[in-house]
């Protein structure tokens, strides 16, 4: 995926202040978050942002409510992801780094003289880490959905060709521990409280600008991108497939911040994209699959590539047949109009 270089950060005026301590960043918490949502699972994460949002907020308390709650996710499943008991604890982490990163850029002019272009890179460079290990646990999950293990389990390179795929998902227990429990992420952690504690309230006063229109010209623009890449869904490049994912998935997770406030179109859009985000998802698991396996290890059954190749096409018209949905004119237009003169007061 190609990164965005739009904004230059500007130097900090002064030196950066020391991170509180625990006890200073756990009252915090509690007198912003009177009630602590469950965090173990960030796909829950959306309704809990929701409910701590609200338009006429000064953008910076607002970015600084949501990314305490994404990070909070994030530290969460940190334990989990290292000891890789199951995928889940992983794949929970990524979904928080994704919505954290997703703040940081929507809100990249108004957060310039403060640390997040930097976090957003330590992030972005964690992810594309972790992105492997992943990528391996839906792989090792397609292997062992029920309807594939009785298709193939009964061929003869078929044991020996799951043990070396969770051989190599054992191995890289050791990649997830270095980033997570070495210093750079510790570092990491110390200038995400300095952020949410001392730079956000300092930068933060009367004059800054509310956080709804802002807000709603993030999701104009993310939208305006997400049609104007709509060509890439045909491609057998799986960084293509994973740019044009990436802005569906900023679509939704906008959606989700401020749910119905946004006005009753938005969950639809939120709805279509996720459809077209999921199939695209299968198309790209499905090429790094067919590249895994025609390029590495113990050889495959043949009729596994059969079916990567099938699945990829079927997956290849349901995302057509999704973006038409999607793109569809007449919504689109509903849609902007409902940003631009949202029908609640709340989010003007």
């Amino acid at each position: 995926m190609k990164e965005e270089e739009d904004i230059e950060v500007a130097p900090q005026s002064e030196p950066a202040k020391p991170a509180p301590g625990r006890q200073h960043r756990a009252a915090l918490w509690h007198e912003s978050f009177p009630a602590d949502p469950d965090m173990r699972n960030a796909d829950g994460a959306a309704p809990a942002a929701e409910r701590l949002l609200d338009a006429d907020l000064p953008v910076h308390e607002g970015v600084r409510r949501l990314v305490a709650l994404f990070n909070q996710s994030l530290l969460a499943n940190v334990e989990g992801a290292v000891i890789g008991s199951n995928s889940r604890a992983l794949h929970d982490l990524r979904i928080a780094i994704r919505r954290i990163r997703t703040v940081l850029r929507a809100f990249r002019k108004p957060l310039r003289k403060t640390s997040a272009r930097r976090i957003d890179d330590d992030l972005r460079d964690l992810n594309r880490c972790l992105g492997p290990v992943r990528d391996l646990d839906a792989w090792i999950g397609f292997c062992e959905k029920a309807d594939v293990a009785r298709r193939f389990s009964k061929h003869r390179l078929w044991p020996k060709f799951v043990a070396y795929q969770k051989e190599l998902r054992r191995m890289q227990c050791t990649t997830v521990r270095r980033h997570l429990r070495g210093s750079g992420f510790a570092s990491l952690r110390t200038r995400v409280d300095r952020f949410l504690l001392a730079e956000l309230p300092a930068a933060s006063g009367a004059a800054a600008a509310p956080l709804g229109p802002l807000f709603r010209r993030a999701l104009l623009k993310s939208l305006r991108r997400a049609l104007k890449l709509s060509g890439l869904r045909h491609s057998h490049d799986p960084d293509d497939l994973h740019e044009l994912r990436v802005e569906l998935r900023r679509i939704r997770y906008f959606c989700g911040f401020f749910g119905e406030m946004l006005g009753p179109r938005m969950s639809k859009l939120s709805r279509r994209a996720h459809r077209v985000e999921r199939v695209l998802g299968e198309m790209r698991d499905a090429d790094l699959a067919l590249a895994r396996v025609t390029m590495e290890g113990p050889r495959p059954p043949r009729l596994l590539v059969v079916e990567l190749r099938r699945l990829a096409r079927a997956d290849a018209a349901v995302v057509d047949a999704e973006w038409d949905k999607l793109a569809d004119r007449d919504f689109v237009s509903a849609a902007r109009r409902e940003l631009k003169h949202p029908p609640n007061p709340k989010i003007s």
